[in-house]
């Protein structure tokens, strides 16, 4: 007897619908362990069902051993079961989802003037920093922690060539923050960069490049150089410029874009479609025969 039958009857799947929808797992304590949606409920319960020993199958039958109980809801198109399940991926974070699970680490730039000159911070918690600075004007959420540092650090590499950074020793120090300060730079800069950052425009990367080029020390440090823009243009082809498309393609009036809602827009512009009304949580129960 198949191991999914053995645990929940042969019954339970006979009845599972062939409609979009989400399915749960619940683990032994009853918490949510794992969150899933599918075109086809029926035929994706029946490849855990017919999960076989290979490394291909292994997370499937992990899950089916753990669980104590399997529910599922049917949705009325594979959008609207997508964005439920990453709904409750971000409400519930069961320990075999990983992906949409910590949407509260996806990083923000952040621009400011201070008494000092212009600041600049990447971050992971922006409503720290809306606490202890004024007037930040926020870019993002993005994706990628590591893209999007690299690029905030190409800022420290390049701007000091026409531009004072403030020391080290000045700079605000917070969790999950790092900062950077330039004095007398000018206002164009803070525009275009912004610009930048939102996904408008790459007139920054052209004028940074026309600025290092007539600097003597920027052409003595040329690799260096090279390797910080190409972290600016990688920053702008996989982060800034896609988020902009997806706020246009969905009709998104939010900016900046919050870290909780990054997925959605991001779901409902791969699928093509404005967002439809959150589906009712109705879920079918499946548990242990006995």
């Amino acid at each position: 007897m198949k191991a999914f039958d053995k645990k929940f009857g042969a019954k339970a799947w006979a009845s599972v619908p062939a409609s979009p929808g989400v399915y749960r797992f619940f683990g032994t304590g009853e918490a949510v362990s794992y969150v899933g949606k599918a075109k086809n409920l029926r035929r994706r319960l029946g490849q855990y069902r017919n999960a076989k020993r290979r490394k291909k199958n292994a997370k499937m039958r992990a899950i089916l051993t753990d669980a104590s109980r399997v529910e599922w809801q049917v949705c009325e198109s594979p959008l609207s079961a997508e964005l439920l399940e990453c709904q409750l991926i971000r409400e519930l974070r069961p320990k075999w989802n990983v992906v949409g699970a910590f949407s509260f680490i996806y990083p923000m730039l952040g621009m400011w003037e201070g008494a000092e000159g212009t600041w600049f911070c990447y971050t992971t918690d922006p409503h720290e920093l809306d606490l202890r600075f004024k007037g930040i004007a926020w870019f993002g959420a993005y994706r990628s922690r590591m893209i999007t540092k690299d690029a905030f650090l190409a800022l420290e590499t390049l701007i000091p060539f026409f531009a004072q950074p403030i020391p080290k020793h000045r700079r605000p120090r917070a969790r999950f923050s790092l900062f950077l300060g330039f004095r007398g730079l000018p206002p164009f800069w803070r525009r275009d960069l912004g610009e930048f950052f939102r996904g408008g425009s790459s007139i920054a990367i052209e004028e940074l490049v026309l600025s290092l080029t007539d600097s003597p020390a920027a052409r003595k440090k040329s690799r260096q150089v090279q390797i910080a823009l190409n972290c600016l243009k990688r920053f702008m082809k996989t982060e800034t410029r896609p988020l902009q498309k997806a706020l246009e393609a969905t009709g998104s009036k939010v900016w900046p874009l919050p870290q909780a809602e990054r997925d959605q827009v991001f779901i409902r512009f791969r699928n093509g479609r404005s967002e439809p009304p959150p589906p009712v949580r109705r879920f079918e129960t499946a548990r242990p025969a006995r």
